[in-house]
């Protein structure tokens, strides 16, 4: 875990609590570390500001694998990647199947200790 994603978590638990002051300050830190002429965000709601903070997240873990997964599965969010800035198409609406990740079969049998209940 870098220290970058530290902050946005926090940026994100503070705008989540409604503490979007508080929120501001912990972006606008880690936005300061990159664009010294950064402002404070100008943001009024919650949305908003988590938004802000999710995009962020985007700029600052590209490239790290399975962080935008976990962001999308954490806000029930689905996923749509159609269009020529794509080099496949993807869409997968939120609780869609394909958002979890099954237990391979050969691992229950091998394992005493899971059955097929505990699939995710």
């Amino acid at each position: 875990m870098r220290a970058s994603e530290m902050y946005l978590i926090e940026a994100e638990a503070k705008a989540e609590a409604g503490d979007l002051n508080g929120a501001k300050q912990v972006l606008l830190e880690l936005v300061k570390a990159r664009d010294a002429v950064a402002t404070l965000s100008t943001a009024t709601t919650k949305e908003a500001l988590v938004n802000e903070i999710l995009v962020e997240r985007r700029k600052e873990l590209y490239g790290e694998l399975g962080v935008s997964w976990f962001d999308l599965k954490r806000r029930n969010k689905g996923i749509s990647r159609k269009g020529g800035a794509y080099r496949w198409e993807v869409e997968f609406p939120a609780g869609n199947a394909r958002w979890t990740f099954k237990i391979p079969q050969d691992e229950i049998d091998k394992n005493p200790k899971i059955s097929q209940a505990d699939q995710n």
